[in-house]
Parts: structure tokens; sequence; C-alpha cells
């Protein structure tokens, strides 16, 4: 590149020539005297030469400067595009996964619709038969007992793998429903289908469950021990013994025969 500097200093060479022999052919007699003399002007030349050498200096110092940022600049660049690279690559499956899991999930409005799939609720033990309080279907807020009527238990709700429907029902086993008000299931598979205080399978008597399989279809403080037994509805019916079924009002079966519409009166 040629600099400033060497443009300079020509002119300084050429003006100095110029000036000896102007001096070689001049009449001393006649020499006038300009305003500037040619000594001076070669002078402010040489000036200059060396401002422009410092310029050129401090330039050449900003063009290494300037050459090591773009080089720092390029390494940036590169480490970004690695980065990006290992960032989109790792990233990628992922999201690729996550849009797999959920391609039976459409949601329109408030509806959320689940297409080509079976739904699982499982608590995580490995069994159905547990009492770890999870993998049970809640449809609804199932408050608790304290602000239900007449509520005559506490809140248990230590069962699995139940599906429970309404408020303040309990459910202390596994496999059963429990639907209505303030009901229980406390046996294995047992069903309250509805009503109020009902509850299908007490607590262990002997050792053992009781009311394992039973169901209750509805009605009003209707109670099951014996397993395999149904009570249709009513009020007030207890069922003791094993496969039997009793509805109406105020029954109780302790063997194995049936009760339909035979009431006590209190």
């Amino acid at each position: 590149m040629l600099k400033l500097s060497n443009i300079l200093s020509v002119g300084t060479g050429f003006l100095a020539a110029l000036g000896a022999v102007s001096l070689m052919q001049s009449d001393p007699a006649h020499a006038q005297s300009p305003g500037m003399s040619l000594a001076s002007l070669v002078g402010q030349i040489n000036d200059l030469r060396s401002q422009v050498s410092a310029l050129d200096t401090k330039v050449a110092a900003e063009e290494t400067k300037t050459s090591a940022l773009t080089v720092r600049l390029s390494s940036l660049e590169n480490q970004h595009a690695a980065l990006y690279s290992v960032a989109i690559n790792s990233t990628l499956p992922k999201v690729t996964a996550l849009e797999n899991k959920t391609a039976p999930l459409t949601l329109s409005g408030t509806n959320l619709t689940l297409s080509g799939v079976n739904v699982r609720i499982v608590s995580g033990s490995g069994n159905t038969d547990d009492t770890t309080g999870l993998g049970n279907l809640t449809i609804g807020y199932n408050l608790t007992r304290s602000g239900q009527t007449n509520p005559t238990q506490p809140d248990i709700r230590t069962g699995s793998h139940n599906l429970i429907v309404g408020d303040g029902n309990n459910y202390s086993s596994y496999g059963g429903i429990v639907a209505g008000q303030v009901n229980r299931i406390g046996a294995k598979y047992a069903t309250v289908l509805g009503g109020f205080g009902n509850t299908a399978g007490r607590a262990p008597l002997g050792g053992r469950d009781t009311g394992g399989w039973s169901s209750i279809g509805g009605g009003y403080n209707n109670v099951t021990h014996g397993s395999n037994g149904v009570v249709g509805g009513g009020v007030d019916n207890i069922l003791l013994s094993v496969g039997t079924w009793v509805a109406g009002n105020g029954n109780q079966s302790n063997s194995i025969t049936n009760y339909i519409g035979r009431f006590i009166a209190p």
C-alpha cells in the first residue's frame, strides 16, 4: 500500500532539486525574495511527513487491533454455531417425543379430547391391591366431610384405584366405586352407586375384610358386611351374610336369605 509519507518524501525531494536548479540559474543580483522561501516550504513538508508517518503508525496499530478483533469474532461465531447445533440436535428429539406423546390430545375451547388411546391411572406400586391413596380418579371436588350434612365419620381416603364421584365420600380399600354424598367403600372391589351415608364394607372383623365385592345401589344409611351381597336401595338396610341382597327399609340379612320391601318400624 502506497503511504502518504512516501508521496511526501518524493515531493520533498523534487522541490529540493527544483530549488537547487533555480539557485544555479538565477542571477543573485536580480534575485527576488518571495513571501515564502523554498527552504521554508520544504521544512513544512518535512513536518507534515513526520505527522503523516505518525498517523501511519497509529493506523497500522488500529489495523492490528481490528485484525485481532476479527479473529476473535470469527472464533465466537464458530463457537455459537457449534453450541446452536448441539442445542438443536439435543432438543429436537425431545420435542419430537413430546409431540408424539401429546398427539392424541385435542383441546377445543374447554373440551379436551383423547383420541385413539386408552386412559390408565395407576398408583405406581405395581399392584392394584394397595392402599397408598394413589391411582384414584375423582370427578368433582369430593369436599371434606366437615362441610357435609351429618357426617358420620372423618375423612378416610387411603384407598387406591377407585372411582370417586360426589362429595364427602371415603375410600379405604381398592378397586371400587363410590358416588353420591357421604358414602364409603371400605372393602375391596366394593361399590356404592349413590345415596347418602351408605357403607359398602366395614373395617376388618376377626382379621379379615368384610363386604368385599358388595354393592349398594343407593338410598340412605345402608350397610354391607357380607361379601358378594347387594343392597338395592331403601333406608337402614344391613347385609350381614354372604351372597344375599336386600331392598326396602330397615331390613337385615344375616343368613342366605333375600329380603324385599320389608319395613321395620323404629
